[in-house]
């Protein structure tokens, strides 16, 4: 049966979670709120059985805190392996990671991020299964970094940077072992990928994201090469460093 449950904000006394909430409402995922107890929260994540649960680790946490606030998320991810936990990670990003389990079901998102942007996160994921291979990670990757997903070009990028994750030889031949395929999944063709693609790299040098996706090395406009090899290597770092898909990755 499909699951029509809602999108699950835990804590909502916090300010970011319920703005949040507000913007994943309007974007047409239902929400509801839990707060309480561990066992309170296990039991309403049972009950309501939600597609994504979404969870932070607020500023000013005790590392003993800290400790308990990871060990429920991991909890909860081995508990409910078809709810997507997105936790939230407001400082101390690098410590903290460490803390959790490589489950695949489980997001972190660490701050600084808007509410509509980290409902958009959470209503995507909502409207999705578990298990649907690196795509929607990708897509989540690309609105972090300031990709604008209103643009025709987003899901050729998003396609090409899977299949070359998966497949790195790809890059050695765009146009017949990337572009044609990303055409085909759209149902168009390699040379209407290629030009979609090359748009949103310019779109990338337009908006001033060009020296944070090459590390500085570059301010010029990249090549659709360019973009996808660094996209495939930070996306890879990151899922790495966060624990996640590591299996796919290696």
């Amino acid at each position: 049966m499909e699951n029509t449950a809602p999108t699950l904000l835990i804590g909502g006394s916090s300010a970011l979670l319920m703005a949040a909430g507000i913007k994943a409402e309007a974007l047409g995922a239902s929400v509801i709120h839990c707060s309480g107890s561990p066992e309170d929260i296990i039991d309403t994540v049972r009950s309501e059985d939600p597609r994504v649960l979404l969870t932070e680790i607020p500023p000013g946490f005790s590392d003993d805190h800290t400790e308990a606030a990871a060990g429920l998320i991991n909890k909860l991810c081995k508990l409910f392996p078809d709810t997507v936990v997105i936790a939230v990670l407001c400082t101390n990003v690098r410590s903290i990671i460490t803390r959790f389990s490589p489950e695949k079901n489980l997001r972190l998102a660490a701050m600084p991020m808007s509410p509509g942007r980290l409902a958009a996160i959470a209503a995507e994921h909502a409207k999705r299964k578990c298990g649907n291979g690196l795509q929607p990670d990708i897509a989540d990757f690309l609105r972090e970094k300031g990709f604008s997903e209103k643009l025709s070009g987003f899901t050729p990028v998003c396609n090409a940077v899977e299949m070359c994750i998966k497949e790195p030889r790809r890059l050695q031949d765009m146009m017949n072992a990337v572009y044609n395929d990303v055409g085909e999944r759209s149902g168009s063709d390699g040379k209407t990928a290629e030009r979609l693609i090359r748009f949103m790299s310019l779109d990338v040098h337009k908006n001033g994201l060009t020296p944070c996706l090459s590390r500085g090395e570059t301010c010029d406009k990249l090549t659709n090469n360019e973009l996808i090899c660094l996209l495939c290597d930070s996306f890879t770092a990151q899922m790495k460093a966060f624990g996640t898909y590591e299996s796919e990755l290696i």
